[in-house]
């Protein structure tokens, strides 16, 4: 608790001149060293650079996630993190920091400049559709958000009717737009191709109850659908730490989608 209780005081020292990113590797040490709970350490501390960044300032909403990245990287990760606690490696600890926090936001720009780029071509496939375009913008808007949606909840939010939706949805599926991934005749589920690399789509080719792949358009947002699950699974705890020693609001911490 006393050490708990030191870094909860320096997240919160206004006298630090330290640069952001700087501050952000120090405390993730400094939290990953102490190892407050039983259980999610790990995770947390990786989602604690994202929710400080987010509480900075810094970022709007939770985009920049580097938990991926020290997973790919985590026998680097783990010795460096090694060589802070017995040899005072702070400089080679750092630069490591900065530079995949560099990496990794790069990636997440690249990654929504091409997601501009698909939806655009997208709204083009979109105007072949004649008189349905309206409504087909209407849900490929709404898919942008929710990229898997449910049809049911996807016609209530937009005020239309379940047969309009499901309509829509076979005309954006018949120009490779989205793709019913559940195979049930209801609560169907249905994903935004464009985004999701790895759905599973009904062939209308194949026989009855058969799954086939859909070839992926766009793989770069698994780091960011792998983030916003990790938002998912630690909200709870995040919830909780953030409001007791952070002093972020709750509803700070989930993307908005």
């Amino acid at each position: 608790m006393e050490c708990m209780g030191s870094l909860e005081l320096f997240l919160h020292d206004d006298n630090v001149r330290l640069p952001l990113l700087v501050q952000l590797g120090l405390i993730h040490v400094q939290f990953e060293t102490i190892r407050p709970f039983l259980d999610g350490n790990g995770r947390l501390g990786r989602l604690l650079i994202t929710l400080l960044l987010c509480s900075s300032g810094a970022l709007k909403d939770p985009l920049l996630y580097l938990s991926l990245y020290f997973k790919t990287h985590r026998d680097r990760y783990y010795d460096l993190l090694q060589k802070v606690r017995t040899e005072g490696a702070w400089e080679e600890w750092l630069e490591f920091f900065l530079e995949r926090t560099e990496t990794t936001a790069r990636q997440s720009a690249d990654t929504v400049v091409e997601l501009v780029r698909l939806f655009a071509e997208d709204r083009q496939r979109i105007q072949t559709l004649g008189r349905s375009a309206a409504s087909a913008l209407r849900v490929h808007e709404y898919m942008q958000k929710k990229p898997l949606m449910n049809i049911g909840a996807a016609a209530d939010e937009l005020g239309l009717s379940i047969p309009n939706v499901a309509g829509t949805l076979k005309n954006l599926a018949e120009v490779g737009i989205a793709c019913e991934t559940t195979g049930r005749q209801r609560g169907r589920g249905v994903c935004l191709q464009s985004i999701f690399a790895d759905c599973h789509c009904r062939d209308r080719t194949a026989s009855r109850g058969d799954i086939v792949p859909v070839r992926a358009r766009f793989t770069a947002l698994r780091r960011a659908q792998y983030g916003r699950n990790l938002v998912a699974v630690m909200v709870a705890p995040a919830v909780v730490f953030s409001y007791i020693v952070l002093r972020i609001p709750a509803r700070q911490l989930v993307p908005r989608y």
